[in-house]
């Protein structure tokens, strides 16, 4: 697969890099297809590649002690998989192709030479690094003890932001096939527990399922999670 030079620069974290580091990349790069569902690495391995996600989602999730999965963060196109690859140490989670994927890969190496030459760069891989670490902030907060309904309402908050879809009636349908497994896995808890919270928020009409997709009212999920607990 061919990549050309406007693909890049429209990569947030290449954005405004040196014109030498885009040709560097335009050069050295390798393409990595997987199918929905391939593991592109597993917590505790050894990564040697850093990688950009060119379409499609991953999710990164972890095993928890009770060897229950927790999904962490799901990727969309054009984000940075994998930036804290530069130290020494094994991954901290796993990643699976939520969608059949490409991704751009580069040695670590050679990309932490770039970074050394072109402060842009190292800015803008810094700022992604940073937009994950808020995020697992906000899963902190929402990890304490509240309602289950309170967790689903933030997840489903953070996801419509992310992947939702205006509709004619304003309100948000989240474009991706979430079963309710997948969600527990990403909140954290039982299945049985996540079902009978979504059907207290379709009583609420905070949100509806339909044909396994989720429609939200984005300001009444923010109000109802803001609500005195």
């Amino acid at each position: 697969m061919k990549i050309t030079r406007e693909t890049l620069i429209n990569i947030p974290i290449l954005e405004n890099i040196k014109e030498e580091s885009i040709d560097y990349l335009m050069d050295n790069y390798s393409v990595v297809t997987l199918k929905k569902g391939d593991i592109l690495f597993h917590e505790k391995g050894k990564i040697n590649r850093f990688y950009i996600l060119l379409k499609g989602k991953v999710s990164l999730y972890k095993i928890t002690s009770f060897g229950h999965k927790k999904v962490m963060y799901i990727l969309n196109s054009r984000e940075v998989i994998n930036e804290n690859v530069f130290d020494e140490y094994a991954a901290t989670v796993s990643c699976e192709a939520f969608q059949d994927i490409i991704l751009l890969s580069y040695d670590k190496k050679k990309f932490m030479e770039l970074m050394e030459k072109d402060f842009i760069l190292t800015k803008n891989i810094l700022f992604s690094l940073s937009k994950k670490t808020r995020r697992l902030y906000r899963q902190l907060k929402n990890s304490v003890s509240i309602k289950i309904e309170k967790k689903i309402a933030s997840k489903l908050w953070k996801l419509g932001k992310d992947f939702g879809v205006k509709r004619g009636d304003g309100k948000i349908l989240i474009d991706l096939k979430i079963s309710i497994t997948y969600l527990a896995d990403m909140i954290g808890s039982s299945r049985e527990t996540i079902s009978r919270g979504i059907k207290s928020l379709e009583k609420l009409q905070i949100l509806e399922l339909k044909n396994k997709k989720i429609i939200l009212d984005l300001k009444k999920v923010s109000d109802y999670y803001h609500e005195v607990l």
